[in-house]
C-alpha cells in the first residue's frame, strides 16, 4: 500500500507559521502542497484554497464550487496540518495512480486534466 505524505507546504503570500493576526478569522489563502509516498523523495505539486466562512460570506455573490477547498473559522497552522494529513492517510492506495486520483478529489494537481492519471507518476 502506498501511503501519500505531505513533504512540504507554503504559500506565497504568508509566513504559515506567524499569519497575520488582524485577519486570522477573515482570510483565503492559496497553499502550494508538495507530496510524495513515505520512503520516497519524488514529490509532485498540489493546490488547496484554505478560506474563513468570513470571508466567503463577504466575497461571494453568486453559487461557486467548492473543490479543492478547505473552510476554516480561524486560521490555525497545527490543525490544517493535520486535516491535510488526516486526508492523505485517506488516499493511501496500490498504485501511485490510484492514490493520486484519489488526491485530487481534495487538492488541485499540478497536472489535473494534461495528462491521463493511467500514465507512470510523474517525477519533478
Amino acid at each position: 500500500m502506498l501511503i501519500p505524505e505531505l513533504k512540504k507546504i507554503s504559500c506565497l503570500d504568508y509566513d504559515l507559521t506567524e499569519f497575520p493576526p488582524e485577519i486570522r478569522d477573515n482570510f483565503c489563502i492559496l497553499l502550494i502542497l508538495k507530496i510524495g509516498f513515505a520512503g520516497k523523495t519524488n514529490m509532485d505539486t498540489f493546490n488547496v484554497a484554505v478560506c474563513s466562512p468570513k470571508w466567503l460570506a463577504n466575497h461571494l455573490e453568486k453559487p461557486q464550487s467548492g473543490r479543492h477547498m478547505i473552510i476554516m473559522q480561524s486560521f490555525d497552522f497545527p490543525e490544517l496540518l493535520i486535516l491535510i494529513r488526516r486526508i492523505l492517510n485517506h488516499c493511501q492506495a496500490e498504485t501511485e495512480s490510484l492514490a493520486i486520483q484519489k488526491m485530487t478529489r481534495y487538492f488541485a494537481w499540478e497536472l489535473e486534466d494534461t495528462s491521463s492519471l493511467c500514465y507512470p507518476y510523474f517525477y519533478f
